[in-house]
């Protein structure tokens, strides 16, 4: 089949019917040319381009989880491997067989830091690229490259901290002792009414505000909280859970806090 993709054939085109014509010799000479055929074989190819892999939700500071789709273009023949490659951190510079052998149908592939060989480290760099292989060899080329740091979802936060400041009920947080090698860029901070059901207060606490996100507190008027949806009785604690956010989601919501401020009314 591959000589028939080179000249003077250059039959590239996968699915391109192969045409032949035949003549017969006797002693006399020979005959014409058979009409060429219109129906039969046709061209087959090594497999098309890949798109990238990408990373999978299994992945953690720990564990990779690569996964990749099924090639576009198989090239006529069924896909017998997939061939991924990483760089073990090298930036490019090195690249190693992860999977390839004959047989591999795999569209995903996870990996430990341990016991496994293949060393993940928290905060490193690492480059995947994946190719496709069938009975008429490999795609001509790897995909697109991967790069994707071994990181995950921020951890649980701690109890939020309150405070009296003025007429109003300061909500403050500390900074999550793991981001897991991705920056914070908001929380999000519920509130307990008085059925223990969380509510977002917006108008005050939107934690995914820049200056609040930054300053990590935010100040509630006493009055929300014993009046509709809260509806908190004077003498109750005012009870908060706070979550952090990187660009892979969300950490759990911290425990609520079991001291701070009690809800408070105005004299009569």
């Amino acid at each position: 089949m591959s000589s028939l993709w080179a000249a003077p054939f250059l039959l590239t085109s996968e699915g391109t019917l192969i045409k032949a014509r035949v003549r017969a010799l006797n002693n006399i000479g020979w005959s014409d040319y058979s009409a060429a055929n219109t129906v039969g074989a046709t061209v087959q190819t090594v497999p098309g381009p890949m798109t990238a892999p990408t990373r999978g939700p299994a992945s953690t500071t720990t564990v990779i989880n690569i996964q990749w789709t099924v090639v576009a273009d198989n090239g006529g023949p069924s896909i017998d491997s997939y061939n991924l490659q990483w760089d073990s951190g090298s930036n490019g510079v090195f690249w190693l067989d992860l999977q390839g052998n004959d047989g591999s149908f795999s569209t995903a592939l996870s990996f430990l830091s341990s016991p496994s060989s293949l060393v993940v480290t928290g905060g490193i760099t690492y480059g995947f690229r994946v190719r496709a292989h069938n009975a008429l060899g490999w795609s001509p080329s790897f995909s697109p490259v991967l790069y994707m740091i071994a990181s995950d979802v921020p951890s649980q936060p701690s109890p939020v901290t309150t405070q009296v400041n003025n007429h109003f009920v300061r909500v403050s947080w500390s900074a999550v002792i793991n981001n897991n090698f991705q920056a914070i860029d908001i929380y999000q901070v519920v509130f307990l009414d008085s059925l223990n059901v969380p509510q977002t207060i917006p108008a005050y606490c939107d934690a995914s505000l820049a200056v609040i996100a930054t300053q990590r507190y935010c100040d509630v008027p006493m009055t929300v909280f014993t009046s509709s949806p809260f509806n908190l009785v004077p003498g109750t604690l005012i009870k908060a859970m706070v979550k952090a956010h990187n660009v892979l989601g969300w950490s759990a919501y911290s425990s609520v806090n079991t001291v701070g401020v009690i809800a408070q009314t105005s004299p009569s």
